[in-house]
């Protein structure tokens, strides 16, 4: 899965669970200012990434995690 394929799929994991459009969401943007994602919101958001893409990430990656970016690049990395 190519990095194009993975945004798609998170903006479509993202509709309803962020404050913001999610067509709208790049890769530059903070995933809690500017996805509006508070611990309540994160932690769903994050289960249902690895319920989509069929794996677990590790509590240390995502405490690392700052852009969408990063979450991509992750995701990137886990289905490899």
């Amino acid at each position: 899965m190519d990095t194009e394929e993975i945004t798609t799929k998170l903006r479509d994991i993202a509709r309803g669970k962020v404050l913001i459009d999610a067509d709208a969401i790049e890769p530059g943007m903070s995933i809690t200012d500017d996805l509006g994602l508070d611990s309540l919101k994160a932690v769903d958001f994050i289960i249902q990434i690895e319920d989509d893409f069929g794996f677990e990430f590790e509590e240390e990656d995502l405490l690392k995690l700052e852009t969408v970016k990063d979450l991509i690049e992750l995701i990137g990395s886990s289905l490899t």
